[in-house]
């Protein structure tokens, strides 16, 4: 089985117009062949099966959705529909943040998307500097183009990259 390691990109839509369409209006086919997209409360996820990462992670975020209503939960737990894999064993020895794609910090709103957050199948390897660092600026910046313009859609996802070995 290849290992890959990932680079993280994001792409923000600006909703200025369409802030109660659903999100399955934006999902192009090309980005869902081959793979299980799957829908959670607070967010979409496609996921790979056969590569064993997730392509992309979707949600719309809007400035209701910015108060908070319940504390982050910190529980990261396998994915029931991306059966036997257990990701808890590859961060054991891990150097890597298990980096949020959707941020738990985005779904303050509702308990059950504080708790899907933190599902592996939307989590990714990421350095802790990085996670902790850029990732984590980023996540303020949209938060705050969030409250400028009452919603977004916003995408994110790994930039796959062949090499050695994900995790040690």
């Amino acid at each position: 089985m290849k290992k890959y390691t990932c680079l993280f990109f994001s792409f923000l839509f600006l909703n200025l117009f369409i802030a109660q369409s659903k999100t399955d209006d934006f999902i192009l086919s090309d980005f869902t062949q081959g793979s299980t997209v799957i829908k959670r409360k607070g967010y979409e996820v496609s996921y790979d099966t056969s590569r064993l990462v997730t392509n992309w992670v979707m949600y719309l975020h809007t400035k209701s959705k910015r108060i908070k209503i319940v504390n982050r939960k910190n529980k990261f737990y396998n994915d029931t529909l991306v059966p036997n894999i257990n990701f808890n064993d590859n961060y054991i020895y891990s150097v890597f943040d298990r980096g949020h794609l959707a941020p738990a910090g985005d779904m303050t709103y509702n308990d059950t998307a504080m708790l899907t957050s933190f599902i592996y199948s939307n989590i990714a390897p990421q350095v802790p500097s990085f996670n902790r660092g850029v990732w984590s600026r980023l996540e303020e910046k949209v938060r705050g183009w969030v409250d400028d313009y009452d919603s977004l859609i916003i995408i994110t996802g790994p930039i796959m990259k062949e090499s050695d070995t994900l995790f040690k």
